[in-house]
């Protein structure tokens, strides 16, 4: 055996160490949900059909189930993180149960994504901004407070609001890993503090004060603005109907994206990794709140027809919405307690930068341990994976990130629109959703010796098939039809409904077909390069590389 395989299958040490306790695990799981959901909210529940069920809104029922739903896609990691216990998720468990090369393009699809998610993440604290200078529309020198609102979007102020903001997202993810869990924990506990406080300062409130005081400063009463919405074709009532609600369970599932995400953190979780992954799903009460069940309380003292009506008049005729402003919960307490105005500017703006700082610096450090996995089975420089003695984290590859969520976020502001460089996200994060479960089902048979390792209760079978299989069947039975219906074949229909001139315009530019297209490419051609410089040049043994799980 050369030096050089024995330096691979001999390896010292990740350098990678254990900070994570079960709380700071809970709230990264929680952050890597939140993002400002909570503040956008207002504007996609009228999505879909506004009708109550046992005095219930549709709209909360279909989130509470879907992360019922959801815990089943969460369960799957826990015999994958049991049988591989290893920072890198999924490119660890996809590389050693069905293919190196499925691993390795599952989560290079999900690093591009995740550039997209982050460059997202920091346009939403400038319209955060943006919305909290909205709410000085009730003081006298309301003016004065629309045109820096309207300020805000000059591109010069969106280069210079980013250029910061990702130094303070750099900082953020370069600290020391324990600094960095307590900062996440600290930080996360005081934006859902001031999340509540604004909830309990609408509690009360006066319906009519707020009509009065929402007439003043839009120059338009409530109920023209529900005329208005219903002349254009605003339904006040809905009716149930199955492909609405399969809209929102699919809508669900990305508003509670990252409940999961401490189990790519396993090698790095204190005690019981399996027990602690599991802990951690906890965090799902934090999306499951944001998203069901804030905006109850401001729809039962304001009224769900009007806040409806303003929502849809937003998302569909922007221009008849008074200041183009959208109904978001700061600026309806600021209208109920008018002066209240300062404290919940402040509160708005300590959830905007803390949300989304901490919801960004989680996906990019979930990132760096991915890359980090790739990098120790020479799929990329090795030198990329060598941990700082001081941070206890991968510092090139953290920052390779950072600059790619940059420029994405430039391209964001600048170029693509918004919507289109989302739906290119999400395409590139099917694999994401759909390899855990396959990975469950086909562990036991293709790799018997980690099925072994398990615990006896994870080994158990149900009529002679593992149900970890059975899990993982589930799943798949959920997901691939739930993509299929909502985002691959409408854009089928599409393909197939345009002219032929229009196809690459929608192939590029609208739905990212191309783009996706572009990263497959470029991920296989990498792949393949690597694989041979490996075997060919380093005379590696790849295969028995990919038999073996990564050090601790």
């Amino acid at each position: 055996m050369s030096s050089e395989e024995t330096k691979l299958f001999v390896r010292p040490a990740s350098g990678l160490v254990r900070e994570f306790s079960i709380t700071n695990a809970i709230f990264y799981n929680m952050l890597s949900s939140l993002g400002l959901s909570c503040v956008i909210v207002f504007t996609y529940v009228v999505q879909f059909p506004l009708l109550n069920i046992a005095g219930i809104p549709l709209y909360s029922l279909g989130i509470i189930l879907t992360a019922v739903i959801c815990m089943i896609f969460g369960l799957c990691f826990i015999p994958l993180v049991a049988a591989m216990p290893r920072s890198g998720g999924d490119y660890i468990f996809t590389s050693r149960i069905l293919h190196p090369y499925l691993g390795f393009m599952e989560t290079w699809m999900w690093i591009w994504a995740v550039f997209t998610f982050v460059a997202l993440s920091t346009w939403v604290p400038l319209e955060a901004i943006r919305i909290n200078l909205f709410s000085g529309v009730v003081l006298p020198n309301a003016t004065q407070w629309l045109s820096w609102a309207e300020a805000i979007m000059v591109p010069s102020n969106v280069l210079i609001f980013g250029i910061i903001l990702t130094i303070i997202l750099a900082l953020v993810c370069l600290l020391p890993t324990r600094l960095y869990a307590k900062t996440l924990t600290i930080g996360g506990a005081i934006a859902f503090i001031c999340l509540l406080i604004v909830v309990f300062l609408t509690i009360g409130a006066s319906t009519s004060a707020f009509e009065e005081n929402f007439a003043a400063a839009m120059g338009v009463k409530p109920q023209e603005i529900i005329n208005i919405a219903i002349e254009r074709g605003f339904q006040p009532t809905g009716e149930f109907d199955w492909a609405s609600f399969g809209m929102l369970f699919t809508f669900a599932l990305w508003a509670l994206l990252g409940f999961n995400l401490s189990a790519y953190l396993a090698g790095e979780l204190k005690g019981d990794p399996v027990r602690n992954v599991l802990l951690a799903m906890l965090g799902i009460f934090g999306p499951i709140f944001s998203n069901a069940i804030y905006y109850l309380p401001f729809h039962t003292t304001f009224g769900s027809t009007f806040i409806n009506a303003w929502a849809w008049l937003n998302n569909n005729h922007p221009d008849l919405v008074p200041y183009g402003i959208i109904p978001n919960p700061f600026i309806i307490t600021v209208l109920a307690r008018p002066q209240l105005v300062y404290l919940v500017m402040t509160l708005g703006y300590i959830i905007g930068f803390l949300f989304n700082i901490l919801l960004s610096s989680a996906y990019v450090i979930n990132s760096s341990r991915i890359v980090f996995a790739w990098s120790m089975d020479r799929m990329i420089p090795s030198k990329l994976s060598e941990v700082s003695k001081r941070t206890h984290s991968p510092i090139y590859i953290t920052v390779i990130i950072l600059i790619g969520s940059f420029v994405f976020y430039l391209l964001t502001m600048f170029g693509f629109d918004p919507m289109a460089t989302l739906w290119y996200g999400i395409l590139l994060m099917f694999p994401y959703w759909f390899f855990p479960g396959i990975n469950c089902i086909f562990l036991p048979y293709r790799r018997p010796d980690l099925f072994e390792l398990l615990p006896a209760r994870w080994r158990k079978k149900v009529f002679g098939v593992p149900w970890i299989s059975i899990l993982g069947v589930i799943w798949t039975a959920i997901i691939l039809p739930t993509y299929t219906v909502t985002y691959f074949w409408p854009m089928i229909r599409e393909m197939l409904g345009i002219p032929l001139h229009r196809v690459w315009d929608y192939a590029m530019g609208e739905s990212g077909l191309i783009l996706v297209a572009g990263v497959v490419i470029a991920g296989t051609v990498l792949y393949l390069a690597m694989r041979r410089y490996n075997e060919k040049v380093l005379g590696i043994n790849m295969d028995m590389l990919f038999k073996r799980i990564p050090p601790e």
